[in-house]
């Protein structure tokens, strides 16, 4: 019976092994299918919106090949973020804000509502809190720029705080900013020609941005030495400046010159600088005027 064939007709070993070949080269295929279908819910940013999130996994379900309904883990994966999803949506719209409130109360913050409306504001001193509670989606801004996007629960919200905060505080001291200020009010005066002494805070910031780099920078300019210096790390580090109630450095006091008319609706222009319950304005250029010293 082992002996080999010499009729030409296959082995019925060889005919176990080609079927079980068949078989599994078909499971690989839907597996296959099944990685592409799962492709765009493999990406973070889908569950910021969980809205959209809930479109995509429909997408995804409705792409299933029929041999893949009623007996796929693919299938009960998919079943399960909506599920997830569907209760994220609903806890947004429920106890949100009273869970919220609770956190702040145990860390020693304070948690002011400025509207209950969609999308849901709150003011979490420094930052802004902004719920679309229908998104699932929260977003933690200063300076009315958003810094973090998490989604709208109450430990991932506190996250958010706690990851701006980091991004945006460090050592500070109030002179060797103004100093850095001087300079680069300065050079963009020089670089742009500009006539008197006020220059816009687009034309100013560039040169802000090399000043307040670090020494390995200065001394070998290069990509991954450089740090970000951004629009909202200047708002942020003028608010640091109104907490010291310093700005006059070495007879020279910083100006921040307001925004008005067609200039204030213009965002690319302009940067709204608050302070930490905020309260603030559009502002839209930067000078330095000489004060006497005693």
């Amino acid at each position: 019976a082992d002996a080999p064939r010499s009729d030409g007709e296959p082995h019925p070993l060889h005919e176990l092994v080609v079927d079980k070949q068949t078989e599994l080269k078909r499971f690989a295929k839907v597996l296959n299918t099944m990685a592409t279908i799962l492709g765009p819910l493999a990406k973070p940013a889908t569950y910021f919106d969980a809205k959209k999130a809930l479109s995509a996994v429909a997408t995804a379900k409705a792409k299933l090949p029929s041999e893949m309904l009623g007996r796929s883990d693919g299938e009960q994966l998919l079943d399960h973020l909506k599920e997830q999803l569907d209760e994220r949506i609903a806890q947004a719209e429920a106890g949100l804000g009273r869970e919220l409130g609770l956190i702040c109360t145990a860390r020693g913050l304070k948690m002011k509502v400025l509207s209950r409306e969609e999308p849901v504001e709150l003011r979490i001193a420094p930052f802004g809190i902004v719920i679309h509670r229908s998104k699932g989606e929260a977003q933690i801004q200063f300076a009315r720029e958003v810094i973090e996007r998490v989604p709208a629960e109450a430990d991932a919200i506190m996250v958010g705080y706690d990851a701006a905060i980091a991004r945006l505080e460090g050592p500070f001291e109030p002179e060797d900013f103004l100093k850095d200020c001087l300079r680069a009010w300065q050079a963009s005066r020089a670089a742009t020609g500009v006539k008197g002494d006020r220059v816009e805070i687009t034309a100013f910031l560039p040169y802000l941005a090399l000043q307040r780099q670090e020494k390995k920078f200065h001394r070998d300019p290069m990509q991954k030495s450089f740090r970000d210096y951004t629009r909202v790390q200047f708002a942020w580090d003028v608010m640091r400046l109104q907490e010291a109630r310093t700005f006059v450095c070495d007879g020279w006091r910083l100006n921040i010159g307001a925004a008005s008319g067609t200039s204030a609706s213009n965002k690319a222009r302009v940067i709204f600088m608050e302070d930490e319950h905020g309260q603030g304005e559009f502002k839209l250029t930067v000078y330095f005027s000489r004060e006497e010293v005693e």
